[in-house]
């Protein structure tokens, strides 16, 4: 195997299992915990996709309330830039959970379990950021 397929291999963590892989306990913990890693990877997409049809349903509603009052210039209100940033904050917090899926796999198959904080609470930080602009914008528009 080239190293470069070996490196992919590793990443992906689609290589052999090492014999002291993972936290104890023998194959069904370490099994508990990759398909605890893909609930928690789901529920990170879930948010992602929630962002990003929020941000799409602001700015067809905006385009549709613009039209709705007469204006010439459809489209062109003043959720687009919130809207616009609903979609980005989706498509970065999707990158980031695969991200901390691929990171949290390696750290299942490898010799030592160890936690790694910061790209949780990045995560943690666009959804939290997103909530209020969120709450900002529904504020608003009242």
């Amino acid at each position: 195997m080239s190293p470069g397929r070996r490196r992919l291999a590793a990443i992906l963590g689609t290589g052999p299992v090492p014999p002291d892989a993972g936290r104890g306990g023998g194959e069904g913990v370490r099994t508990r915990d990759h398909l605890a890693n893909s609930r928690t990877f789901l529920a990170w997409m879930r948010l992602a996709l929630t962002l990003v049809a929020a941000g799409l349903s602001i700015d067809k509603l905006d385009v549709l309330l613009s039209l709705t009052h007469g204006h010439s210039d459809a489209g062109a209100g003043d959720n687009r830039g919130a809207a616009l940033a609903l979609v980005v904050a989706g498509g970065v917090l999707a990158n980031l959970a695969f991200a901390r899926f691929l990171l949290q796999r390696r750290v299942i198959e490898g010799p030592a379990l160890r936690s790694r904080v910061l790209l949780d609470a990045t995560l943690i930080g666009i959804a939290g950021v997103t909530g209020v602009l969120m709450t900002l914008l529904v504020l608003r528009t009242r």
